[in-house]
């Protein structure tokens, strides 16, 4: 039996301050032979970068100017105040400011608010993007699903896949969350039966109408995937 698991999760194992950090690093614990879609790790990257860049356009004015205050600890103060401020303002972005911060806080305690604060700060957004994989392994072991070159069989199970989700009227919210799925199934043949584990309903319920349609059609085999809503 193999287990895989969403976006918002593996965001949770690699971000320590996230919501789903404590629920995804019980899961790795008790559960083993992962396999993440390669798609996973890709949106995980492009969360980290876009999230941490949004957070870095809207925090980067004041924080220039905080940093010319002269005493270490209203310093600190004023960074906490408008850390807690922004979070509260742009709930949506919540664990990220918390993540921004802890790093931010994390370099000035150990060099100070010189100009390279900046410039970590600027270089954040990529550095947690680049270091997504190896912050991986430090708490799970996991193959990569493979959705590179298609043999003409794959490429004809494909179409057909594409179709049921067309004719029974599937339609994933965005080309991520598809992405994901097409993957899963590209190789379920070779990992199964699978447990894929996710804290996004809209996917969990569309994942297991589509899964259901391949099966109603003959395309996919019954019993070979299944989808866990988890809660946090």
């Amino acid at each position: 039996m193999f287990n895989s698991m969403d976006t918002n999760l593996v965001i949770g194992l690699v971000n320590e301050v996230d919501r789903l950090h404590e629920k995804a690093v019980s899961l790795v614990r008790e559960k083993s032979n992962w396999v993440l879609p390669s798609t996973v790790i890709r949106e995980t990257k492009e969360t980290f970068r876009k999230k941490i860049n949004m957070v870095y356009e809207r925090i980067i004015k004041d924080v220039r100017e905080i940093l010319m205050t002269e005493n270490d600890i209203e310093r600190i103060e004023k960074l906490i105040t408008l850390f807690k401020r922004m979070s509260a303002e742009d709930p949506g972005l919540k664990n990220f400011y918390e993540l921004v911060w802890k790093r931010l806080n994390g370099y000035l305690s150990r060099y100070g608010a010189g100009p390279g604060a900046l410039l970590f700060l600027s270089e954040l957004a990529e550095n947690m993007s680049r270091i997504v994989e190896p912050h991986l392994m430090t708490h799970i072991n996991y193959e990569i699903m493979s959705a590179d070159i298609l043999s003409s069989e794959k490429t004809d199970f494909l179409r057909l896949v594409e179709e049921t989700l067309k004719v029974s009227k599937v339609r994933f919210k965005d080309t991520n969350d598809k992405d994901i799925f097409l993957e899963i199934m590209m190789n379920i043949d070779r990992y199964n039966p699978l447990t894929f584990y996710t804290d996004d309903g809209e996917f969990s319920r569309k994942s297991k109408r589509a899964y259901s349609a391949l099966v109603k059609r003959g395309i996919a085999n019954e019993g070979l995937f299944n989808i866990e809503k988890v809660d946090c």
